[in-house]
């Protein structure tokens, strides 16, 4: 998961305010019966659409196929007051005392078919994973900052311990985050785009 997940939607807000091309609306009572029912109920498992999304009431099954009437693709605004929260998690994570980043926009990307991909990549991680030892070097240090920043240690729960499963940075430019956003995120095409900002 790239971290840009956490500017999705950094503190609690209730489910039914949503914004789509600028206009707000409401999600229905009977999504939002739905959402809580199956919250409730067990419903959910980890491949589930996250709960703090807009589209958290439609069911992933159904949203892979881009003709599928379930299928989504959107770009929502991060709230102007979350962005006190990710410019601190940034400023934490920053090593280089002489350069301080300082974020200009940020957006929450909802994409079924990118969020199907990614969790059928960490269930074959998962099966193909053995006994993984430490090295010593510990976890990405994003993970040690979110439990300091109030309203961002809950996210670390939904992280998965047996895949190593993080929120990083990623420095790019613009027109490549967007790219990232439509089609995903490629591992296996390592560039030093990756570095732009720090140590990717």
């Amino acid at each position: 998961r790239e971290l840009c997940r956490v500017g999705m939607n950094l503190c609690w807000r209730p489910p039914i305010v949503g914004c789509e091309g600028g206009v707000s609306h409401e999600r229905s009572f009977v999504d939002e019966v739905k959402l809580r029912l199956s919250s409730v109920l067990g419903w959910r498992g980890r491949e589930a659409i996250p709960l703090y999304w807009e589209n958290a009431h439609r069911d992933i099954k159904q949203a892979v196929d881009r003709s599928a009437p379930e299928f989504f693709d959107d770009t929502f605004p991060v709230a102007p007051h979350h962005f006190v929260t990710l410019q601190e998690l940034l400023d934490k994570t920053n090593q280089n005392e002489d350069l301080r980043l300082r974020i200009i926009r940020a957006a929450r990307i909802e994409h079924s078919g990118l969020w199907a991909a990614y969790q059928e990549k960490a269930a074959l991680v998962s099966r193909r994973r053995g006994v993984c030892k430490s090295v010593g070097r510990g976890g990405p240090s994003t993970l040690d900052h979110f439990a300091e920043i109030p309203g961002l240690e809950s996210l670390t729960q939904d992280l998965d311990p047996s895949i190593n499963e993080a929120y990083l940075w990623h420095g790019t430019s613009p027109q490549t985050a967007l790219h990232i956003a439509k089609t995903g995120f490629n591992v296996g095409c390592p560039s030093a785009a990756g570095k732009r900002f720090g140590a990717g």
